[in-house]
């Protein structure tokens, strides 16, 4: 079954704390996934917790009720994803220099290398 865009903010941000729940059980198949996903990610929304940016790419929560079993399954594109997420925010997806800073800060947090992407971001904090 082919999987289906977000149409909602709520949406994204129900991804972006699927991602958040892999990363927080340390040391299993989920946490590692989502360590390459945003190692890999090209482009990225963001919001803060407790003052620290938190990344989350375009390709896991561009679709409605991703995980990591339908994700790799059907990868989908950023194209599409991009668009639509695009819509949702109401803001360009662009290259940016302090979110930038931020994103290789939260790698590092995690002990990760940064992957040779060209990286852009939605400039807007998803609460």
């Amino acid at each position: 079954m082919p999987k289906v865009l977000v149409t909602t903010k709520e949406q994204i941000i129900k991804n972006m704390d699927t991602i958040d729940s892999y990363l927080n059980a340390s040391g299993t198949t989920e946490c590692s996934y989502a360590k390459d996903r945003i190692k890999m990610g090209k482009s990225f929304a963001y919001r803060i917790i407790d003052g620290e940016y938190h990344f989350y790419p375009s390709r896991f929560i561009g679709y409605i009720n991703n995980n990591m079993v339908d994700h790799k399954a059907d990868k989908g594109s950023g194209r599409f994803t991009n668009c639509e997420i695009t819509k949702i925010l109401n803001t360009k997806l662009e290259e940016n220099e302090i979110l930038e800073k931020e994103y290789l800060k939260y790698l590092r947090k995690f002990g990760l290398d940064v992957y040779d992407n060209k990286r852009r971001y939605w400039d807007i904090d998803i609460k």
